[in-house]
């Protein structure tokens, strides 16, 4: 979980990595690539797929990955950069030329309960390396900060939140059911100046881990008094059955219990192992790189999950 060093504030910012896993197999030689969608048959497809022409496709050997462009969402989010659609890769001509089975709603990072604003106005998507030389492929997502939950909106001011601006990279290994997705968020005077910014190459190696946790995280005193908090919106949706360590597929349940007994999520967020899913032929899953994730919402159609901070 790398930190960049700030570039005007005496605070640093901070990033986590995250993996989201598909489970399934596959015969193919490992490999890895990233491109631009060029049109609709190069897409993912599936009841919940997103993805258009000019977005990113992200792929390798075992699963394939959409990523938004820099454009509005017509999916939960409302920016782009979200990992829209997810699939396996499947020798079976009836899922090619974008007839997949894509089952997951979005996924999108978050500081703070913030995301990075990206559109056709403002903020980045671009591929960092196309996996041609046998490595990884990696996409970058970057723009400035703005609340999601657009209630917390009077909140920052009135706890001096810094300036700031958040990138997200996604990298996908040749052979690997996972994608590792580190997000990064750096402190600026003006988060609307993208002087410097944006997506230009891999983060460089000036940057430390923001520590994980096995025990507890402070989502609410990190967001607003002493740095911090990483993690990401996980909308798996109404076609993904979800599941969590200890709590089983009833979540509402639980999360209900916990409502009853006065339990505030938010100052005690629900520590877990992982989150998982499961559909028609595909399951999800997300944790951290290192420690528990924390998630002060729980429900199929909104979950945040902070793995750092």
């Amino acid at each position: 979980m790398p930190i960049r060093p700030a570039r005007s504030s005496s605070r640093l910012p901070s990033a986590l990595l995250l993996v989201l896993v598909i489970a399934g197999c596959t015969d193919d030689l490992p490999r890895a690539s990233a491109r631009v969608v060029a049109e609709l048959d190069d897409t993912i497809g599936g009841p919940k797929a997103l993805l258009r022409p000019g977005d990113l496709l992200l792929e390798n050997d075992r699963i394939r990955l959409g990523i938004l462009g820099a454009r509005p969402s017509l999916g939960p989010h409302t920016s782009g950069g979200s990992l829209a659609d997810a699939d396996l890769q499947r020798n079976d001509d009836r899922y090619s030329h974008g007839h997949g089975n894509d089952r997951l709603a979005e996924l999108f990072s978050t500081v703070n309960m913030t995301v990075a604003r990206v559109h056709d106005e403002g903020g980045t998507v671009a591929i960092v390396a196309d996996g041609s030389d046998g490595g990884p492929a990696e996409i970058c997502t970057e723009g400035p900060y703005e609340s999601f939950i657009t209630m917390l909106d009077g909140l920052w001011p009135l706890v001096r939140s810094p300036e700031y601006r958040i990138r997200t990279d996604y990298i996908l290994e040749p052979g690997s059911a996972a994608v590792l997705i580190r997000t990064v968020a750096t402190v600026v005077e003006d988060r609307d100046d993208g002087t410097g910014s944006g997506c230009d190459g891999p983060l460089g190696t000036d940057v430390a881990e923001a520590p994980g946790s096995d025990d507890v995280m402070p989502i609410i005193e990190l967001a607003m008094e002493t740095g911090l908090a990483f993690g990401d919106f996980y909308l798996q949706g109404g076609d993904v059955d979800v599941f969590a360590p200890d709590i089983g597929f009833d979540e509402e349940g639980y999360v209900y219990d916990l409502t009853r007994d006065g339990a505030n999520t938010f100052q005690d967020p629900i520590a877990v192992d992982f989150l998982a899913g499961a559909s028609e032929d595909v399951s999800y899953g997300l944790m951290a790189a290192s420690g528990r994730l924390f998630v002060p919402m729980f429900t199929s159609s909104q979950t945040v999950a902070v793995g750092g901070g």
